[in-house]
């Protein structure tokens, strides 16, 4: 939002995708569209502008158009004139793009139109895609269908075609032999290769084997998603650190006998020790397991698939 607009220069607060970043959204109220299988359904979206708490919709929708970066997402969020976006006009709905540039992402808002850049009740935003080799046209579509001004809610409908697995319309979909099929990659029936034909196929068979397991593959998403073979801590909805698979097992078995570890005034037994994963976590876990937590706060950064995600690592105070 930081260019000329009805906000001004800085906007009426952080966006969607700064306030994902900085794990400020709960990841059981985002959503990564498409990644159940699903492609057109409706939303409630609530408000970000009222407390989390108070509201129970999705607060954030990613939407992907970018076949080799599942990172470069549309992003749907509802706001309303209040608390700190009280200088807002009206409800509406509000669409930014996420794009790679260089080493690093960037958000810019998408305007509806020369007029206004929130979607309000009955409009619509379409964006094009492209064909694919089967001159198929590839879409997103996002229409508002209703607005509560009193519940601080919107319902959404949301249609993509995106297809991560199908060629594009300035490609050759060329399919591989019974021996090319004997490789590592078995689950690649086919390749997409330019008109200039630049690259080996080997590459290429490398980039459709990812493409046909875009969404298998995110386990965790957004701008908060962790490296292969990572997943969320996920203490709480808010925590968003990444660690082995077999960590999350360890925890939820130590909030499982949190209770049988505590005296009558409700303290730890001697020898388990608060956990203090954050402010709040008072779990009872043995010495050994707050450590190990310890270590997975500090080295979070190093865990994480986009540490410097938006604009490049932040030079301030290093």
């Amino acid at each position: 939002l930081m260019h000329p607009s009805p906000y001004g220069l800085s906007g009426p607060g952080l966006n969607g995708p700064h306030l994902d970043y900085l794990g400020w959204l709960p990841m059981d109220r985002t959503v990564y569209f498409g990644r159940d299988g699903r492609n057109n359904y409706t939303l409630r979206f609530s408000s970000m502008s009222v407390p989390h708490k108070r509201t129970m919709g999705w607060l954030l929708a990613l939407i992907p158009y970018d076949r080799d970066d599942p990172a470069n997402v549309y992003t749907v969020e509802f706001r309303t004139p209040t608390n700190f976006d009280s200088g807002l006009k009206q409800a509406a709905v509000v669409i930014h793009r996420i794009q790679r540039v260089g080493s690093s992402y960037y958000s810019m808002i998408v305007t509806h139109s020369h007029e206004y850049y929130e979607l309000l009740e009955g409009t619509e935003w379409v964006n094009f895609l492209g064909f694919d080799s089967e001159n198929k046209y590839q879409y997103i579509r996002i229409r508002v269908e209703r607005i509560n001004r009193r519940a601080h809610y919107a319902d959404v409908r949301i249609i993509s075609t995106f297809n991560p697995v199908a060629c594009r319309s300035f490609e050759q979909k060329k399919l591989l032999g019974d021996q090319e099929q004997r490789s590592p990659d078995l689950d690649v029936q086919y390749i997409c290769v330019p008109r200039s034909h630049s690259n080996e196929d080997d590459f290429l068979m490398q980039k459709q084997r990812k493409r046909n397991r875009f969404y298998e593959d995110l386990q965790t998403y957004g701008m908060n998603a962790c490296a292969d073979s990572k997943v969320w801590r996920a203490i709480d909805q808010y925590d968003y650190v990444c660690v082995d698979q077999q960590r999350v097992s360890t925890i939820q078995e130590d909030n499982e006998l949190d209770e049988f570890r505590r005296t009558t005034d409700n303290d730890c037994m001697s020898p388990f020790v608060s956990r203090g994963a954050f402010i709040g976590d008072e779990v009872c876990v043995s010495e050994e397991e707050r450590q190990q937590i310890k270590l997975e706060n500090a080295m979070q950064h190093s865990a994480m698939r986009y540490y410097a995600f938006f604009n490049g690592q932040d030079s301030v105070g290093a």
